[in-house]
């Protein structure tokens, strides 16, 4: 079993996590600094190893030294001393889970110390989504691509629609950002490593209240995953099996969206790059997987409902399989020519001759042209 905390501390204040487990064992979680921050503070992943059995009566024991013990629970804590040793623990007990598996990786991302005499614990936590980031980092720094399927499951397992908020995506971005030098520095590992942070990407539960196209797309807040993930998306997109689904619908999806918003919307005097993404689209041999990316990349933007500004993002309907084309695709459109371009292709796959699809049809186009929501051919997407 494998046991890891993130937590923020200063390298000077030498302090030790325990586990306390209830019969009686304490263990001491083994530091290692991440990245060393300019104020002297560093994050360091603190890891506990300890080997697990499980008995005939479905009872556990804990391996240590040259007996086993039986275990049930255990309860964490910090020792620092500061003149005398202080104590903090954290108010909760934990139980000791069995996961059926020769080797087993979890993250402790809920951990909260208690006060000692009014001197609080040393260090401090690290946000839930930094979390992510700085996981995957790690693992991939190491190569321990096992651990990090185990830890992308814990998020995907704990986390609701609810529970990315605006300030919070913005620190994952930043912290990406901060420790990027940390990864893709193993030409051998880039296609390996690509996958990794794509999934990582794929996790991140995007919506319309918790994007900041605006702020994100700033020359100093773009993320420059994005840029990495790119250079070797080609070979990863490649090696991956047709049958994952997810990956293409949901985790390259999201990262090409990423792409679009950031490097085509809200940047003044900027070049269009949207033909950029456009051609890492194009460059997926398989047609199916091609086909999954771009349904996946259109649900997403309209469940966003922010518009793309570049010139060729309108591509996405050309390359999706035209039964997956949908009327509500047509509200990211804003000139009037391609608005009416793909709604007759959309009518027609859906039977236009159905006198319900030909009044639906001629009632979306009246409602875009009351809206006002078409641009001049000069200014068209």
């Amino acid at each position: 079993v494998h046991l890891y905390i993130l937590r923020n501390a200063k390298s000077r204040n030498h302090f030790q996590i325990q586990a306390i487990f209830d019969n009686g064992i304490t263990l001491d979680f083994t530091p290692r600094p991440l990245l060393a921050g300019p104020d002297g503070s560093s994050i360091f992943i603190y890891e506990l190893q300890y080997d697990l059995k499980a008995e005939e009566n479905n009872a556990l024991s804990i391996k240590h030294e040259t007996t086993s013990k039986p275990v049930r629970s255990y309860q964490l804590r910090i020792s620092w001393r500061v003149f005398t040793t202080h104590h903090f623990e954290e108010s909760k007990q934990r139980s000791v889970e069995y996961p059926q598996v020769t080797e087993w990786h979890s993250a402790l991302l809920d951990v909260v110390f208690e006060k000692s005499f009014m001197l609080s614990a040393p260090g401090s936590s690290v946000p839930l989504w930094n979390q992510l980031c700085l996981f995957s980092y790690f693992f991939l720094q190491h190569q321990a691509y096992d651990a990090c399927k185990f830890i992308f499951n814990q998020f995907i397992n704990l986390l609701s629609d609810n529970d990315l908020r605006m300030n919070q995506l913005d620190g994952f971005f930043q912290t990406s950002n901060n420790y990027i030098s940390c990864v893709m520095n193993d030409p051998n590992r880039y296609t390996t490593d690509t996958e990794v942070l794509i999934r990582m990407i794929g996790i991140l539960l995007i919506n319309e209240n918790n994007i900041n196209i605006s702020r994100l797309s700033l020359k100093e807040n773009i993320p420059k995953i994005l840029s990495e993930i790119s250079k070797h998306c080609d070979g990863t997109i490649d090696s991956v099996s047709n049958d994952d689904s997810d990956f293409f619908e949901n985790s390259v999806a999201k990262f090409l969206c990423l792409k679009l918003w950031l490097t085509a919307e809200f940047i003044e005097n900027e070049k269009d790059t949207s033909s950029e993404t456009i051609e890492l689209i194009r460059r997926i041999r398989k047609e199916e997987k091609r086909q999954k990316v771009v349904s996946g990349i259109l649900k997403l933007l309209v469940k966003i409902n922010s518009r793309i500004q570049g010139s060729k993002w309108t591509e996405l309907f050309n390359l999706v399989d035209p039964n997956q084309l949908k009327f509500e695709y047509l509200e990211l459109i804003k000139s009037i020519d391609v608005y009416l371009k793909y709604l007759i292709k959309i009518a027609i796959t859906t039977q236009f001759q159905n006198v319900d699809i030909q009044n639906k049809a001629l009632e979306l186009f009246d409602d875009f042209v009351k809206k006002d929501q078409y641009a001049s051919k000069s200014n068209r997407n």
